[in-house]
């Protein structure tokens, strides 16, 4: 375990750092409270934590969960809330969490394989002591602020190269490495979306409910949150949009003088006999039927522009997106 910080605040000021078993105050002022920072704490110090500050059984359990979704409850009055920490790793979102108890005078931060920023969150605040001041709800908006900043350098990392990849395939068909790295990013952003949706779902209820240790003046501080975790939602779906209309080439296989090689054609330009078209071209385009994806397809004329049409019925009755390219001579 890493403790990132202990100490006790009194109007917005430390007024010293204190041990993880140390006595609580029966009395205290109302702008007094304890904020604990640590990183992956072990069950023994978080159960010294619950008997120390009186935490719910069921919020500790929760807390030591690295994988927990985000999530709001209340337990008495008491407030837990977990959130979901992204970092990128090459093309990898890698998640963590950051689990948070909130009283009227203690604020408590777990955080799980989280790119710990709360040492410089704590200097960052004890600069305002005015905002520090209004109390631990402040606090909790402060940590998820910072989980939410982090979410936007991840669209924007991954951005660049979508962007780059778009533009390249306005002159040509992407080659094999790229298409994998498509699909990749595809999951990956995915994945992303599964976290944001959670993530302002529990930023909208702070906004909208009347919870525990939230005063009215600290919404105004969540809202801003809110806008934050939408405004990447909305970006993230954009470029997921751009990603599945990118088009791609089809990998086929050839045979010259008994021996087989591998070439990268446009979809529909089999190398097969005349009659055995329909069938292949059904075979190639199958895979992407209700992905999405556009496909740019060689206009055939007389009796392959209708074998080309049959072998495309049952393909487009599945929703791929077909884009014609620029005529070439029949055969």
């Amino acid at each position: 375990m890493t403790v990132l910080g202990a100490c006790r605040y009194q109007d917005g000021k430390r007024t010293r750092d204190i041990a993880l078993d140390d006595d609580v105050p029966e009395q205290m002022d109302r702008s007094e409270f304890a904020w604990i920072d640590l990183c992956d704490p072990t069950v023994e110090e978080l159960s010294t934590l619950q008997d120390r500050y009186g935490l719910h059984p069921l919020m500790v359990q929760a807390s030591l969960d690295a994988d927990q979704p985000p999530k709001l409850d209340v337990y008495g009055d008491q407030l837990f809330v977990v959130a979901r920490t992204a970092r990128l790793d090459d093309d990898r979102i890698l998640y963590g969490a950051v689990a948070v108890f909130v009283s009227h005078h203690h604020i408590i931060i777990v955080r799980h394989n989280a790119a710990s920023r709360g040492a410089d969150l704590r200097v960052q605040l004890e600069t305002a002591p005015k905002l520090l001041a209004q109390g631990v709800d402040y606090v909790l908006h402060a940590v998820l602020n910072e989980v939410v900043d982090d979410y936007l350098p991840i669209f924007e990392m991954v951005e660049d190269d979508v962007l780059e990849m778009e533009r390249r395939s306005l002159d040509t068909f992407l080659g094999r490495a790229e298409v994998v790295r498509i699909f990749h990013l595809r999951c990956e952003l995915t994945r992303f979306q599964r976290t944001l949706g959670p993530m302002g779902e529990v930023i909208r209820k702070l906004v909208r409910g009347h919870y525990p240790c939230i005063s009215a003046e600290a919404l105004p501080y969540f809202d801003d949150v809110k806008d934050h975790v939408m405004r990447v939602q909305t970006m993230v779906d954009g470029l997921l949009q751009v990603l599945v209309g990118l088009r791609i080439e089809q990998p086929v296989r050839t045979t010259t003088n008994g021996c087989d090689h591998t070439a990268t054609r446009g979809l529909g330009s089999h190398s097969c006999r005349p009659h055995r078209l329909g069938r292949h071209l059904r075979h190639e385009l199958s895979p992407y039927a209700g992905t999405g994806v556009a496909i740019r397809l060689l206009r055939r004329g007389g009796h392959h522009g209708l074998t080309l049409q049959s072998a495309l019925a049952p393909v487009q009755a599945r929703r791929v997106a077909l884009r014609p390219a620029t005529r070439l001579n029949s055969r």
